[in-house]
């Protein structure tokens, strides 16, 4: 059972792979990336993960993989790109889709995409919408689970990595399911993930206390919400969906 984490993170290798790694000669990135990052930094913003039951069948070999790196919306200060996994053969394992936010090294507040850049991949965007999602109102009398975030957590932009807060959700959840905090997901470590809506919204650092609450969607069966606090301020917001049928 692959942790949902670790293929983000390497997710995340093969984007900064192709969006930094010179193409040719000339020292043009993919969508000239590397350029518009120079004097920013990019935050994310949404995030959706699709994993297609055979990604969990062993009978499938898993080495080598192909992913597929592809543009996608561009609005005024952010844009979202599509990472495709698949097998040798094509058979396709995960998708994922990230909504990114260009951000002022100083301010870290959002800033404009350089025109010249919105001018020369309007194109091919245009069959791309923006990736959102609305924010789900915390139940109350929802307890919640304590995470310490401690160093390794830190990544490169000096807060803790997108993916960390994946891997606090589903600990608050074998949490809650451990305690029979909550019904109907007893089993889902056997059943591996569906699908993944993530939602970020602030930052949390090296020795902060994070509350994770988390809840039994009332409406479909096999999803569970988290939502992640610190000092009662929003960070994150996650909705999981697990596969129909155990995969071990």
């Amino acid at each position: 059972m692959p942790k949902p984490w670790q293929l983000m993170k390497f997710l995340e290798y093969v984007r900064f792979y192709s969006h930094h790694v010179p193409l040719d000669d000339s020292k043009r990135t993919f969508r000239d990336y590397a350029e518009i990052t120079s004097h920013t930094l990019t935050f994310l913003v949404t995030s959706s993960f699709d994993m297609d039951a055979e990604m969990y069948d062993s009978s499938i070999p898993k080495s080598p993989l192909d992913v597929k790196i592809q543009g996608g919306h561009v609005g005024n200060s952010s844009v979202n790109s599509i990472a495709t996994i698949y097998t040798k053969d094509g058979q396709r394992l995960l998708s994922n889709v990230n909504q990114a936010v260009f951000v002022d090294k100083a301010t870290r507040r959002p800033k404009a995409i350089p025109d010249w850049w919105k001018e020369k991949y309007a194109e091919s965007a245009k069959n791309y919408e923006s990736l959102k999602f609305s924010k789900i109102k915390r139940p109350e009398g929802v307890m919640p689970f304590k995470i310490h975030v401690v160093r390794s957590d830190i990544d490169a932009n000096n807060h803790v990595n997108w993916t960390c807060y994946v891997r606090y959700a589903l600990d608050g959840l074998y949490h809650n399911v451990k305690h029979k905090l909550i019904n109907g997901l007893d089993d889902f470590e056997k059943r591996g993930l569906k699908r993944m809506e993530l939602l970020f919204s602030g930052e949390s650092f090296d020795d902060d206390v994070l509350d994770v609450f988390v809840w039994a969607d009332l409406e479909e069966e096999l999803r569970a919400h988290v939502h992640i606090e610190k000092n009662s301020n929003f960070l994150f917001q996650g909705s999981f969906k697990f596969q129909e049928k155990c995969q071990v």
